[in-house]
């Protein structure tokens, strides 16, 4: 092998492993766009459908806990009403039990 094939045969390799060097960086980025969108659709897209799908059961369970509030207020203000009666009947038929 004289120094002219040897210098065309490097040539040819330097082309073909800068061919191979180009393919596998574009692989490698596409293949980070390709993970960066599924982290994306495992992080935000599938959280978001499952708060559409239990949305309403939440929403439920809020009226629940304020129908809950409201007739716990109910029931304070109808016993304090039944301590002031029971407290004016006391009054009016003779307030002390022992005397």
């Amino acid at each position: 092998m004289n120094d002219d094939d040897r210098l065309n045969r490097l040539e040819r390799m330097t082309i073909d492993n800068n061919r191979m060097l180009h393919g596998m960086r574009r692989r490698a980025f596409f293949g980070g766009l390709l993970k960066l969108a599924f982290w994306i659709v495992i992080l935000v897209v599938l959280p978001y459908y499952a708060w559409l799908y239990v949305q309403p059961y939440v929403e439920q369970a809020q009226g629940t806990y304020q129908s809950i509030q409201h007739t716990q207020q109910q029931v304070a203000s109808s016993t304090s009403a039944v301590n002031g009666f029971f407290g004016q009947f006391g009054k009016l038929f003779g307030g002390s039990s022992g005397k």
